[in-house]
Parts: structure tokens; sequence; C-alpha cells
């Protein structure tokens, strides 16, 4: 993928949910507490196409579940 155009991320950790936060950052590597913070049982989506090259995600616990989808275009 070249170029990310969208994202939907959900942190499916309900137990300790302010505890177990993912950081989303977009075009540079995520830094728990630095980046697009999401919280236990909470959704990050982009309702608009957006523009990045890369998408970096990281949990603040090893045992922090995520699901979702990055969609974008290739070249190729």
């Amino acid at each position: 993928m070249t170029h990310v155009r969208g994202i939907k991320i959900i942190n499916q950790e309900t137990y300790h949910a302010t505890n177990n936060i993912l950081t989303v950052a977009f075009d540079d590597v995520a830094v728990d507490g630095q980046g697009i913070p999401v919280a236990g049982g909470d959704t990050f989506e982009t309702n608009w196409p957006i523009e990045a090259n890369s998408v970096s995600i990281i949990a603040s616990s090893a045992s922090t579940t995520m699901r979702g989808y990055i969609w974008g275009v290739h070249s190729g």
C-alpha cells in the first residue's frame, strides 16, 4: 500500500479500559502518550479520505486486543 486513505480501529479491551489504551500515529512511529489515543471499548475511524503514507499503532499493555482495517491505494 503506497497511500493510506482510511482507518477504523476498535480497542476491544473493556476490562481496565482506562489503562489499556491504543495510540495511533500517521506517517510517524506511535509512542505511548503521543498520538491519537483510543481507550478501551472506543473506536477511532476516519469519516473522510485521509492522505498518509503509513500508520503505526502501539498498545499500552501486552493484553490489549484490537481489530479493524486500514484501506488505501497501491501502485503497480
